[in-house]
């Protein structure tokens, strides 16, 4: 059930309070604007239970359940902290388990569901105020969603300038855009703005240019902006479905607290109604008074601002997760991985054929492994072979890339033909009709090495396969322990796709050395990827003691200090270093 209880406009009488459920409308009673405002100019914890419980009586009915809007047109009530409503029995409906409250009058919402991955840039305006804790906040937003990689895109703008912000707004189209800043209103436009304490010092960016610059609404906007007496310009300029507002100059810490509980919820499946309650309600439990700060404000119905959803049921979600478990500890690498990608709500990458190189060890397969991870969840088709996880990890033979990289596809009727075929061109003889015999796991025969055309055959019969299977990514990972590389897997494999034989398949190879690839490396797409500099420590130690659960504090920012000094580059097996030596307390 949804109901909408609308205070005001003002008339002669006062402030009419109307409930407009499936009833129909009906008049509640009354409201004395001039005796609720009486009552704010108490701030001590009894005039507040008092201004509580006068707004509680001001819109209580017994039918109210479900979703309830208040829709309060009169300014002056606006101002009001209607999430201090308190019941004669000492109940709060913000903080009711079950119920859902917030402010606006919803309007049906004609955008569909989000398939992941979510997309939520949060962008830091000031991180250079001490008391402001932006990347604090950063941080507990990714501490809050680590469990959930593969679904959530991250991205967090360090004190962007305006083009930036647009640009990357433009890029990403973010379906949560969270800003961490200081508001105000600007001094010769006089209009509310947002601040954003770039390179070349603060610039404001008002409302008028934030509704004629964002070409795509997010769904939902988070602002934590200190300064803005009445934020509800800025929230509408964004033409988002929600905005989370914080009445007044909340202090940092509650805010994080907050931001923490609030994606936690979110990130779980529930609506944003429930995560905003389930936020106030850690923060009422820790006894923060500022729980009732943070205000919903509404567009659409709470159930449609962000409804997302798997392209896979949530077992093989779940199974997902399980096997991709280890990208979760995989930092930074947003260019690289939104490139990889081929930007928003891309189901393969952008080229045919893509090399993913750079020296060893900077972070080549936990990148491509997050992005074949992302495409399964929304349900595309790709597969992932590592060379270094079949036989022994060196020396691997052609022939065990191939089967591993048919027994990654999905069941398919021309399954068993294929291995009929490969176990019989492997012996050097053609296939017969039939019946189909199952692979017998041998090598490829040495003495057929000599019979190209042999090895042909099943090359033939691969890509047979494959376009069986429709559109699909393929990503080979350590391909240079395959000592016949050049000869086999190059021309057989990589080299057709690239002349899309079969059509609609993509392939996407991580390698540490391009000279082994041949005539592959010359014409794929590449994306290099690169240690990280010294100027980026800070970020990197963050991002990943997010993902870690170790603040950045004490051991974990003596580390990143260190490393700041000693190293001019780091690379990721450094982190797992640091973080290894100070769980087990090594200075």
């Amino acid at each position: 059930m949804t109901s909408v209880v609308r205070v005001g406009p003002r008339s002669a009488s006062g402030c009419p309070v109307v409930l407009l459920d499936d009833s129909g409308e009906r008049l509640l009673r009354h409201a004395d604007p001039a005796g609720l405002s009486a009552l704010t100019g108490d701030t001590s914890p009894r005039g507040r239970r008092s201004l509580g419980r006068a707004l509680h009586d001001l819109v209580h009915d017994p039918s109210l359940a479900g979703a309830v809007y208040l829709d309060v047109r009169d300014e002056e009530l606006r101002s009001l902290p209607w999430e201090l409503m308190i019941g004669p029995d000492g109940r709060r409906p913000f903080l009711a388990e079950g119920a859902c409250w917030a402010r606006g009058a919803p309007r049906p919402c004609a955008r569909g569901e989000v398939l992941v991955p979510i997309r939520l840039l949060v962008v830091l305006g000031d991180t250079d105020d001490p008391e402001l804790l932006a990347r604090e906040e950063a941080d507990a937003i990714r501490r809050s969603l680590r469990g959930r990689h593969g679904a959530w895109h991250v991205e967090v703008l360090d004190q962007p300038t305006p083009r930036q912000f647009f640009d990357r707004m433009d890029e990403v189209r973010p379906h949560v855009l969270h800003f961490v800043g200081h508001s105000g209103v600007h001094p010769l436009e006089g209009l509310p703005m947002l601040a954003f304490n770039g390179p070349a010092g603060a610039e404001g960016v008002t409302a008028d240019r934030i509704l004629n610059s964002v070409k795509e609404p997010p769904r939902l906007v988070v602002l934590n902006a200190c300064g803005a007496e009445d934020p509800s310009e800025l929230a509408a300029a964004f033409g988002a479905g929600a905005v989370i507002t914080m009445r007044g100059d909340v202090a940092s810490g509650p805010a994080v607290v907050f931001a923490e509980h609030f994606y936690d919820t979110l990130a779980s499946g529930a609506g944003v109604g429930e995560a905003v309650r389930a936020a106030r309600s850690v923060m009422f439990r820790e006894g923060l008074p500022e729980w009732e700060a943070p205000s919903l404000v509404v567009w659409h119905p709470v159930e449609q601002v962000l409804p997302w959803r798997f392209g896979v049921d949530d077992a093989t979600a779940r199974h997902l997760g399980e096997l991709y478990s280890g990208v979760a500890m995989a930092v930074d690498r947003t260019t690289e991985r939104w490139t990889l990608w081929g930007g928003a709500d891309s189901d393969a990458p952008p080229h045919r054929a893509m090399l993913v190189d750079g020296g060893p060890g900077v972070g080549k397969s936990s990148l491509v492994r997050s992005c074949v991870f992302t495409w399964r969840l929304r349900g595309c088709a790709a597969v992932y072979v590592d060379a270094a996880g079949l036989r022994d990890g060196r020396n691997v033979p052609w022939l065990d890339v191939v089967r591993a990289l048919a027994a990654a596809l999905p069941p398919l009727p021309g399954a068993a033909r294929f291995a009929h075929q490969l176990v019989h061109l492997r012996r050097g003889s053609r296939p017969p009709a039939g019946p189909f015999d199952p692979d017998d796991l041998g090598p490829w025969e040495a003495a057929n090495e000599a019979e190209p055309h042999l090895r042909e055959a099943l090359f033939e019969g691969l890509r047979a396969l494959l376009a069986e299977a429709g559109p699909m990514t393929i990503v080979l990972d350590h391909l240079a322990l395959v000592p016949e590389l050049t000869e086999t897997l190059v021309p057989g494999l990589l080299l057709p796709v690239l002349d899309e034989r079969p059509a609609g398949v993509s392939v996407i190879v991580a390698a540490d050395d391009d000279r082994v690839l041949g005539g592959f490396a010359a014409r794929a797409h590449r994306l290099r990827v690169e240690p990280w500099h010294r100027d980026r420590t800070e970020e990197i130690f963050r991002e990943f003691g997010a993902r870690a659960n170790r603040p950045f504090k004490g051991g974990w920012k003596d580390a990143s200090d260190w490393a700041r000094e000693h190293a001019p580059v780091f690379m990721p097996s450094q982190l797992h270093t640091f973080h290894r030596m100070i769980e087990t307390g090594r200075p």
